[in-house]
């Protein structure tokens, strides 16, 4: 049976998201007739920084979505296939994708450190120290589906890194279509018979789908992880929001 991907609607109704939601609704209302951060008290300071930090979260889900949905979507757009090839295309939302998962991780690990009142700088809000705050805590349960998380989502964080600092997302196929997509769009080889563009259809379809199966797993590996972790936090968050 094949296993469900990633549906945000799922996530963001769990019981988690709604409390924190309910929480830091009537703080906002404060801040907008204005109220300044500064006079809330403890318990309303907690509430907003933990709903502020789920909204985070919640946003990075949504980029995760947009990116599977967009490499179905390349705009048939003739200005725009003259300037940019389904390369690009296919090079941009698989560079999102794997932004949006590695930045996923980073938004929780904030959450995590006001969630569980960790005090570790935001700027300082790294996987390993995270962790180690965590392992010396109460909160050892959130430790171990993190550590899973940082498991699941190493090869993920290395591309990111790659994408960050070194070079754009590329591969020998998509190398291939680049080729020909541009010779074509340069008209530098005659098709006549319109046979190189029907080869360059079927390599387009063929590694569109090998890339949204490949999301498609990444993403069927990574919910129960978040499904947990948004388990996790629960009873953690009722017992720091009533501190």
């Amino acid at each position: 049976m094949r296993k469900t991907s990633v549906n945000l609607d799922d996530l963001s109704n769990h019981s988690t998201v709604t409390m924190i939601a309910e929480d830091y609704l009537p703080v906002v209302k404060i801040q907008r007739k204005g109220g300044e951060y500064a006079s809330l008290t403890d318990q309303q300071k907690y509430r907003y920084d933990i709903g502020f930090r789920m909204g985070q979260v919640l946003n990075q889900l949504e980029r995760i979505q947009q990116a599977d949905t967009l490499l179905d979507s390349y705009p048939y757009i003739k200005s725009w296939r003259r300037q940019f090839g389904q390369t690009e295309y296919f090079q941009y939302h698989m560079e999102t994708y794997y932004l949006a998962v590695a930045g996923l991780v980073d938004r929780l690990l904030l959450l995590i450190n006001e969630l569980c009142r960790l005090g570790i700088d935001p700027v300082n809000t790294r996987m390993n120290a995270v962790l180690k705050a965590l392992e010396a805590s109460k909160y050892k349960n959130i430790a171990l589906v993190l550590g899973d998380l940082r498991t699941e989502t190493a090869e993920i964080k290395r591309m990111r890194n790659k994408l960050a600092h070194a070079q754009r997302f590329h591969e020998k196929d998509l190398y291939h279509i680049n080729v020909l997509e541009f010779s074509l769009r340069q008209e530098m080889i005659d098709d006549v018979d319109g046979f190189l563009k029907d080869d360059l259809d079927l390599y387009i379809k063929t590694y569109r789908s090998q890339k949204k199966k490949q999301i498609q797993t990444s993403n069927d590996n990574l919910i129960p992880l978040l499904k947990r972790l948004l388990d996790a936090f629960e009873a953690t968050y009722i017992k720091e929001r009533d501190h």
